[in-house]
């Protein structure tokens, strides 16, 4: 090592004589060394190695890979250490590696196959130094000798459709891997946008408003397969973007979105002295109203067709009540015409719930000012007994009615429940719960209910209403 950083300077005028980098026989070296990754043809990252040179300056290797000079002379686990001068192929590696003999003589080295004695290589002794003789364009059986001509007379844009059209960062790292590929440049390809061309990243917003109903998101569901019991197949979702907190509305048709949005924004003046700023929808037909927003003053915001990431809360805000709706139907197994009471009640807690967008703070509590109570929840689709109304009953008739809690109704204080026997549905505030029972969900996970979906015939719907002391609302619904 010593005698070869001596002769640096001749190295390095013997490289130019030759017209090509030149390689060095030592006998001392344990490994082979290079100074530049254009000399292979493969390559990879190795754990570190320190290597200490006689200078007692000390050099880490991190990639090592392998170099071909001709079909019957490769060498392996070459280590690519840029802070050296010179390339070095350790004679003892090399023998063990190709089986190979090396004869020195005072004027050159010859190489030879063990097995056949036939010669792969020669070097000549020049200033103390045997320097590999270079055969890279001399001989034309040589296979990186290939491609080199080949990387010479092919552009990059060839090696970009030998590739198979691969993006800038898969070439950069194959550029980097095989250094025969060449880099691509910056021409537009017509069939890498025509095969591959996908939506735009959406950058994540920053912006809040600051007030409540300064901005609602607005959205409808629908249409469900399944008729609800009371004939409904959407609902209009509207969720205020400051406190995240969420209102549904069951509907028929989409012809019922223009008297509930001018509904809540009455609501929004009447109730919190809110004006309703910006409304913001998908493309939809059925949010186009403008002259009710010109009479109100507020601005509409629309996506682009095709683009619900544009009204991304209200979608997130979607999957997230459907997801908890869904977990409440299988653990109650009610039979899916039920299905609004299930997406009510799960509005109704999701709103109650800690949110790591709102910094572990729930939606009803950044919109009220106050945190919400949880000792009025119920588990849904639990068994409870409501009391009967007095002045239907006589002296030996049943005080409670058997029933299936399915959630609360606002601006009263009672509780929704379905009776068991009768399919009605009513709201009462004097019930007894048993929250560990399900009355629709048997040993067998089976629903009880002897009616089949799909079989129930829901024209003779209607609202009795009787006026007691208990404000009690009867829902009967007549199954044929």
């Amino acid at each position: 090592m010593n005698q070869v950083q001596r002769k640096d300077s001749n190295t390095s005028n013997y490289t130019t004589q030759q017209g090509s980098i030149s390689w060095i026989l030592d006998t001392g070296a344990t490994d082979h060394v290079t100074y530049t990754k254009e000399h292979f043809i493969a390559f990879h990252k190795i754990k570190p190695i320190c290597i200490k040179l006689p200078n007692s300056s000390t050099v880490t290797a991190h990639f090592a890979g392998t170099v071909q000079f001709s079909e019957n002379f490769i060498i392996f686990n070459v280590l690519y250490i840029p802070e050296f001068t010179f390339n070095l192929i350790s004679v003892q590696t090399l023998i063990k590696d190709l089986n190979c003999v090396l004869t020195f003589s005072s004027k050159m080295c010859q190489i030879q196959s063990s097995p056949t004695l036939k010669t792969i290589g020669h070097a000549e002794f020049v200033n103390g130094l045997y320097y590999l003789h270079s055969f890279s364009v001399s001989n034309k059986n040589s296979v990186c000798s290939s491609i080199t001509l080949n990387c010479n007379n092919n552009n990059a844009d060839l090696w970009h459709f030998r590739l198979g059209h691969p993006g800038n960062k898969v070439i950069k790292q194959i550029c980097t891997n095989f250094p025969y590929v060449q880099s691509v440049n910056n021409s537009i390809c017509d069939i890498c946008h025509f095969a591959k061309l996908h939506k735009l990243p959406f950058p994540k917003s920053t912006t809040t408003s600051a007030a409540i109903f300064d901005l609602i998101h607005v959205d409808k569901w629908g249409p469900m397969s399944i008729m609800y019991v009371h004939g409904h197949k959407y609902f209009l979702s509207i969720v205020d973007d400051l406190s995240k907190h969420m209102w549904a509305y069951m509907m028929h048709s989409k012809g019922e979105t223009r008297s509930l949005l001018r509904n809540f924004i009455i609501f929004a003046k009447n109730q919190y002295g809110k004006n309703i700023k910006i409304i913001r929808s998908d493309n939809g037909p059925e949010f186009c109203y403008t002259d009710l927003y010109n009479q109100y003053g507020i601005d509409h915001q629309r996506s682009c067709v095709e683009t619900p990431q544009q009204n991304a809360i209200v979608e997130r805000k979607h999957q997230h009540v459907l997801n908890v709706a869904r977990s409440l139907m299988f653990q109650s197994n009610l039979p899916k015409v039920y299905w609004t009471y299930a997406v009510s009640h799960a509005i109704h807690l999701i709103n109650r719930l800690p949110t790591p967008t709102l910094k572990n703070k729930s939606p009803y509590e950044i919109f009220h000012g106050d945190p919400p109570t949880l000792l009025h929840l119920k588990v849904f689709g639990c068994l409870c007994y409501a009391s009967t109304l007095e002045n239907n009953r006589t002296k030996f008739d049943p005080r409670a009615r058997k029933g299936v809690f399915i959630g609360y109704k606002t601006g009263v204080k009672g509780y929704i429940v379905l009776d068991i026997q009768t399919r009605e549905i009513f709201i009462s505030r004097n019930v007894i719960f048993y929250e560990h029972v399900f009355p629709y969900v048997n040993s067998e996970n089976k629903t009880e209910n002897p009616i089949k979906e799909g079989e129930r015939n829901f024209d003779n719907i209607f609202c009795d209403y009787i006026h007691n002391d208990c404000s009690t609302l009867l829902l009967k619904l007549f199954l044929i």
